[in-house]
């Protein structure tokens, strides 16, 4: 793991000191030919797909966006807002006694759904948000708390393609967006600019 590690952070390095330069389709960490006989004829038979790669590429960038949801703030905002919740509340309470208590036992499992729709909700708004500024997207898995390092979940994953002059009016609109965001327990995290890792394959 560690000589992976270290291989794979040289690759990166590599490719982002080339980016500074040139257009790229970025290869990922070992890919490996055989001699350069064999690295020639595969360019050679990709060619007029690559130069269309590269034509797409030209002046883009690809970003990344994470979104991390505090689940306990949220829960709090969905159990006293939510209008689901709301009316099933009012609906026990017009119950016989007997029954409210077994009811009110279903309720945590109601918030935990709606919970789960709203960080959804949320999370598709702010993908849109910047889905418009894009040439293309890609939702990601998320990854798990042993990948992030962090003690939120991570609730959205999804990597755009940015025309460059594009790049500073949709940073603005999620930086607006990450207030608004805030006081209900999410985290935005934008990063690159990036080689095109995920609109280069051929």
């Amino acid at each position: 793991m560690e000589w992976l590690q270290q291989k794979a952070y040289y690759h990166h390095q590599t490719l982002m000191k080339l980016y500074e330069e040139y257009t790229l389709i970025p290869l990922k960490f070992c890919t490996i030919y055989q001699n350069e006989e064999s690295l020639r004829q595969k360019v050679e038979e990709k060619l007029d797909d690559m130069r269309e790669i590269l034509t797409q590429l030209k002046e883009k960038e690809e970003w990344n966006l994470k979104i991390y949801c505090n689940e306990e703030s949220l829960k709090k905002i969905v159990s006293q807002d939510n209008p689901t919740i709301a009316a099933k509340k009012e609906e026990i309470n017009q119950l016989p006694p007997g029954r409210q208590f077994f009811e009110r036992k279903k309720i945590d499992q109601l918030i935990m759904d709606e919970l789960d729709l709203e960080k959804d909700r949320i999370c598709e708004v702010a993908h849109e948000q910047l889905n418009q500024y894009a040439e293309d997207a890609v939702i990601k898995k998320n990854w798990s708390k042993e990948m992030t390092g962090r003690k939120e979940n991570m609730a959205w994953n999804s990597v755009f393609l940015l025309k460059k002059d594009q790049v500073e009016p949709c940073l603005e609109e999620l930086e607006q967006a990450e207030k608004e965001l805030e006081t209900k327990g999410f985290t935005l995290e934008i990063t690159g600019p990036w080689p095109a890792y995920h609109f280069a394959s051929f």
